[in-house]
């Protein structure tokens, strides 16, 4: 019944794993004592463990670097010559489309970053607003 499954006592492992996954509990508290494996993200939100991680990556740091800044100066290059040329009404669409697509490529913290941005007039013109609108759905 549904009180049953609000209390959890109709709930087996088969209700949240596939078929040859086992589920289990992670014991955070005792990961946290052994100081957790250095070779993965954590699992529980501890900045200098985060931060070791990614200072043990360089190379992933910089390839992300990299990709941020390449699609963000194509972007911004777009916003240029439209200012340069005196276009940027005429593009203020295209450009509202590349930015959300921009958005969805670069993952999840972007698309919510795009999401907070869709209704903040006083940051993006009306064209981007509705298209990071898009997001929320």
């Amino acid at each position: 019944t549904l009180m049953a499954g609000l209390r959890g006592t109709n709930i087996d492992d088969s209700d949240f794993a596939a078929d040859g996954v086992q589920m289990r509990v992670v014991d955070l508290e005792s990961i946290k004592a052994e100081g957790g494996d250095d070779d993965k993200l954590p699992l529980y939100y501890e900045p200098e463990l985060i931060a070791q991680y990614w200072r043990r990556r360089p190379g992933a740091v910089a390839q992300r670097i990299v990709q941020l800044s390449t699609i963000a100066g194509s972007f911004i290059t777009g916003i240029v010559m439209d200012l340069v040329t005196k276009k940027t009404s005429e593009n203020s669409v295209k450009r509202a489309i590349q930015l959300r697509e921009i958005v969805t490529s670069l993952g999840p913290a972007y698309i919510k970053l795009g999401q907070a941005l869709s209704i903040r007039p006083d940051i993006l013109s009306p064209e981007a607003m509705t298209e990071l609108q898009k997001l929320c759905d």
